[in-house]
């Protein structure tokens, strides 16, 4: 049968073995052309179902009785093989009993054929197709809403304030960790899934909520039967009966696991900006009051013969310098992965690091320690070089709780081009290669790929800030360098960092310039400028006891001054970055106008790195970082007075 072409067409099958009242059904549908039914009739249901395997259809019209099949079994086997077609059930038997249950069984609705005429066929139909769409409708909701709370990790709960009772959807019972049959809805259940520091939270909040009349709106973490802690947002609103009386509860529940782990990065980070600006505001300060100690120390040594005293004197330096070197370490930390690069011989970091395990570490874990001879150099920082050896040996030592073996191996490695085609960022060419093994408790495979992320750890809550690793990967890329992880549940770790070799070494020439004596001065002029007094008068000391001789000023205001007084006379000047009324660089700028060639040394304790290029396009000549020794300051002055060659 056709439609009118202007109407959309309905597919409907027609499953009847009567050939007489197929064709009443034929009559009937020519006089409600409204519906646009274009129908197929079976005689048979097994004729029938083979056409539903290769053919959809929107409305089925099915008589119970075929001669293959009758009852309400051939409603189920129908709506079995088209579970999303309106299905009409058109019989010959007026039973009241049979019609609800078809209904039960899948069918929209039940027409007898006594009752049958275009009116009821064409309400029924639509009727059969209002309820088949809505059913359709409230399916894909579900399908949406489900897909909604497995994505957003969402699930929905009520409390009857009457009884007390909780009721919670399979999919709420998934987020608390437990299974829907295992929660019988008492509160008390629910107090036992809340983590003990938030439970009092929890309690007092749910009560008075409901007093207020106010949604409920919480944070708190749970602790699921795998034994995770989730943190879990709750938003419930109060629902009243007819007199004003709270009745229910209801609302929903989110997982913010990973939001909350996302606002705790931010505020470490937040944090890690505050140590960065403490940092730098103390730099300076620690270092003029490192500086004094370090010259004065060498100063002392110079006029020194016991050698009891000389060891004292070499204690004090040695502290002073390594107290230099951690302010220098946070400054790292702080701002970034920089530093000074220089040629570094990393047996002698290894020799120190060495030297603070063995003191420091517990006796149950034994160290070995083994260095190739000879070794290449590379070019680094060596106060990041320490900083990624004792990270990698901390966690190390945290591995082996009940003690066990450390054992850090240094050695040249060769880097080839498949080698390196396998790694990432690994280059070809030599490496020196610092391996760190333990024989701890190892990393567990699921973790291993996010070890280098930052604030990661394996550690518990309170132990471990996350950034020891992301730290040791952020100085190795940084030196050009990459890193391998291999790791074992239970059998230890072994770490191993790659460094590429410096392309030049010292040549005998630059070793024996290095090595050369300082010359003293002759009597030349030279201005000290800083603000901390204990600098200016250690430095005044140092240079007159070489043989020059020096005029002061605190600050950069007074050192123009003192300059413009002395100006015939000054050979060249020192002076500090960070000074009250006019800093260093307002010094160098002012002089620079008022001779091109003085030479001017400045020194600081807190120049980041690349900063010392514009402090030379403003005209410095030599930069020194705080500390300085005596040698440092000393072999300056001479290179810029022409006492050295630019190499020494």
């Amino acid at each position: 049968m056709s439609t009118p072409h202007s109407l959309p067409v309905l597919s409907t099958l027609l499953v009847e073995d009567s050939l007489e009242f197929a064709q009443v059904m034929s009559d009937f549908i020519e006089l409600i052309p409204d519906l646009g039914l274009e129908f197929t009739v079976c005689s048979r249901l097994s004729e029938a179902l083979e056409r539903l395997e290769h053919e959809s259809f929107e409305l089925i019209l099915l008589d119970l009785n075929l001669p293959d099949s009758r009852g309400i079994k051939t409603c189920r086997r129908v709506r079995r093989a088209a579970p999303d077609a309106a299905v009409v059930i058109i019989s010959g038997m007026d039973d009241e009993s049979l019609a609800l249950e078809t209904v039960a069984g899948g069918a929209q609705e039940y027409l007898g054929k006594d009752e049958l005429n275009p009116r009821s066929l064409r309400r029924a139909i639509r009727y059969a197709l209002e309820r088949t769409r809505a059913q359709a409708a409230r399916r894909e909701h579900t399908l949406f809403m489900e897909a909604a709370h497995r994505v957003g990790r969402m699930g929905v709960w009520q409390r009857d304030l009457r009884t007390g009772r909780l009721s919670w959807p399979e999919r709420t019972c998934e987020l608390f960790g437990i299974g829907a049959e295992g929660f019988g809805g008492t509160v008390d259940e629910f107090h036992s899934l809340v983590h003990p520091d938030d439970l009092d939270r929890v309690k007092a909040a749910m009560p008075e909520n409901v007093k207020d009349g106010n949604a409920e709106e919480l944070e708190y973490r749970i602790i699921r039967s795998d034994g995770e802690t989730r943190w879990l947002q709750e938003r419930g609103t109060v629902e009243r009966d007819g007199r004003g009386r709270a009745t229910r509860v209801f609302g929903v529940v989110i997982d913010v696991t990973e939001r909350k782990a996302m606002e705790q990065q931010v505020l470490r980070a937040q944090r890690m900006d505050s140590v960065g600006a403490l940092a730098g505001g103390i730099a300076h300060d620690l270092n003029n009051i490192f500086s004094p100690i370090t010259m004065a120390a060498d100063l002392l040594k110079r006029k020194c013969g016991d050698g009891r005293q000389m060891e004292l004197l070499d204690s004090i330096r040695n502290c002073a310098q390594r107290g230099a070197e951690m302010v220098s370490q946070i400054l790292s930390f702080a701002r970034g992965m920089e530093g000074r690069r220089v040629e570094v011989q990393v047996s002698h970091v290894v020799r120190d690091i060495e030297k603070v395990i063995r003191e420091t570490f517990p006796k149950n874990i034994s160290t070995e320690v083994s260095l190739a001879n000879p070794l290449p150099t590379f070019h680094g920082d060596p106060t990041q070089i320490h900083q990624i050896l004792m990270n990698l040996c901390v966690n190390a030592r945290d591995a082996m709780p009940g003690g066990g073996e450390l054992r850090i191996t240094v050695d040249e490695f060769h880097v080839d081009r498949q080698y390196s085609a396998d790694r990432y960022r690994a280059r070809d060419g030599r490496h020196v290669r610092i391996t760190v093994r333990d024989t701890g408790t190892g990393i567990p495979a699921k973790y291993l790929g996010k070890l280098f992320d930052p604030f990661f750890s394996t550690k518990e809550a309170g132990k471990g800030t996350g950034l020891g690793l992301s730290t040791v990967h952020s100085i190795v890329q940084a030196h050009g360098g990459f890193i391998e992880v291999d790791s074992k549940e239970g059998k230890g770790s072994r770490f191993a960092v790659h460094l590429p070799v410096a392309q030049r070494t010292r040549g005998p020439e630059e070793v024996a310039a290095n090595a050369a004596p300082v010359p003293p001065g002759s009597g030349e002029l030279i201005l000290v400028v800083d603000d901390e007094q204990t600098v200016r008068q250690i430095t005044k000391s140092t240079l007159e006891s070489f043989g020059y001789r020096v005029i002061t000023a605190g600050d950069g205001a007074e050192g123009v001054a003192r300059y413009s007084e002395h100006r015939a006379e000054v050979r060249a000047i020192v002076s500090d970055m960070i000074m009250p009324v006019m800093d260093g660089l307002g010094l160098v700028r002012v002089i620079r106008r008022m001779d091109a060639d003085i030479p001017l040394i400045v020194a600081s304790g807190g120049v980041r790195n690349g900063q010392e290029d514009k402090l030379y396009s403003e005209g410095v000549t030599e930069y020194l970082p705080k500390p300085f020794t005596v040698e440092t300051v000393l072999r300056a002055l001479a290179r810029v007075l022409g006492k050295l060659s630019a190499e020494a």
